[in-house]
């Protein structure tokens, strides 16, 4: 099994805050973009920090434009060859923002398709694409299966460790919750399709999220007894617990 730096070298993960990020090769295509979201993009100086598809796109385009506006007739003309859509116009529509004068920019592209389409436009503009310096945010759902693993079982070895040697319980009962736990894994990831596993989430804020819709989900939707549901709740409070000792 590879260890902490093989697997972070192998698959081009960074850390930011102490959360998993993976750097992006723009200049292959890559067709595992579903629920991602960006962090950062760097390319000839300029530098841009966007959570969504949209605003990254947005920013990066209506920079690109006030740097070489004669760029803009080859934009309008540009056709997805993946959709046969036109993501420019001269006129705003829904869905449409601007970019500049006279261009507005098609707002409702997947993440896949709006990576697409930046590589697509950046090289329009010349920028060498194996010089970009682009990081994105990958939830358990996007994590290859080999750093799904990894992960899933470094987080299982260590919340045991805390359960046991700093919280004091018995091997017993640390399996017990690590045993429950991955029994409300196999709900989630019939409810969440981004965040399908609770050992997989490095982000308090984004745990804390996605514990209370599940919770809710499990009491309103599948109708649970409330007995087990506050069970359940318990045992995700004590890995939410873990998570903010090490996050």
């Amino acid at each position: 099994m590879l260890n902490d730096s093989q697997i972070e070298t192998k698959y081009k993960i960074v850390f930011v805050d102490k959360h998993r990020y993976y750097y992006e090769d723009l200049s292959k295509r890559d067709y595992s973009l579903e629920t991602t979201t960006p962090f950062s993009l760097e390319f000839n100086g300029k530098s841009f920090l966007d959570t969504s598809w949209k605003q990254l796109l947005l920013n990066v385009f209506t920079e690109l434009l006030k740097d070489d506006p004669t760029k803009k007739d080859e934009l309008l003309k540009y056709k997805m060859h993946w959709n046969g859509k036109y993501p420019f116009s001269s006129q705003q529509g829904k869905h449409y923002y601007e970019i500049g004068e006279g261009i507005y920019l098609l707002c409702n592209q997947s993440a896949l398709h709006a990576c697409w389409l930046l590589r697509e436009v950046l090289q329009m503009f010349d920028v060498d694409l194996s010089k970009c310096g682009f990081i994105i945010h990958r939830p358990p759902y996007a994590e290859p299966y080999e750093c799904r693993k990894f992960y899933e079982e470094k987080t299982r070895n260590a919340f045991k460790y805390y359960y046991i040697n700093l919280l004091g319980k018995t091997e017993e009962k640390a399996d017990r919750v690590l045993r429950n736990i991955d029994k409300l894994n196999k709900l989630l990831a019939k409810f969440s399709k981004a965040y399908d596993n609770f050992y997989l989430i490095d982000n308090n804020g984004i745990f804390a999220s996605y514990k209370a819709k599940f919770v809710d989900h499990l009491l309103i939707d599948l109708h649970i007894d409330a007995k087990n549901v506050v069970i359940a709740d318990q045992y995700l409070t004590i890995l939410g617990d873990f998570y903010k000792v090490i996050y």
